[in-house]
C-alpha cells in the first residue's frame, strides 16, 4: 500500500513495515532498525539449519542439546563443534560419547571431543586433530 508519502508493507492486516516513499530514480532508504532485525532473523534461521541437519544425521545429540540449552549452555560455537566431531570421529564413537554425557556429564559441547579422544587413547590410536579453517 503507498500513498505520495510513504510506501506500507503489510501481510493481511499487519503493517510489517512504512518507509518514506521515493520517486528518485535508484535512491533506496534503508531503516537501520529493519536491517538489524532482518540480519538476526537470518542468523536465528542460520542456527536452526544447522541445529536440525546436526539431530537429522545424530537423532541421539538432541537430548544433549535440549540439557545444554537448560543449563544455559547452549551455543552456535558449541553446534559447530559438535557437527566436526560427527564428521571427524564418525556416528558410532559419536553416538556413545553423546550417551556417555547424558548419563554421567559434564554437560559441556567440548566434553563430547574429551570423550571421543580418551576413546581412541584406550584404543591405542593417535589423537585426531581437527585442522583450522582457512580465513
Amino acid at each position: 500500500m503507498a500513498t505520495s508519502e510513504t510506501v506500507r508493507i503489510v501481510d493481511t492486516t499487519t503493517i510489517i513495515a512504512t518507509h518514506k516513499r521515493s520517486f528518485t530514480k535508484g535512491k533506496i532508504y534503508t531503516d537501520s532498525l529493519h536491517v538489524e532485525n532482518l540480519l538476526n532473523i537470518k542468523r536465528a534461521a542460520t542456527r536452526d539449519t544447522a541445529t536440525r541437519l546436526l539431530i537429522e544425521r545424530a537423532p541421539n545429540v538432541a537430548l544433549l542439546l535440549e540439557k545444554l540449552h537448560a543449563v544455559k549452555r547452549l551455543t552456535a560455537k558449541c553446534v559447530t563443534d559438535l557437527q566436526q566431531d560427527l564428521d571427524l570421529y564418525g556416528i558410532h564413537d559419536f553416538d556413545a560419547a553423546l550417551s556417555h554425557i547424558i548419563r554421567h556429564g559434564p554437560l559441556q559441547g567440548a566434553a563430547v571431543r574429551r570423550i571421543l579422544e580418551q576413546q581412541r587413547a584406550q584404543r591405542g590410536l593417535d589423537p585426531i586433530l581437527p585442522l583450522a579453517a582457512k580465513k
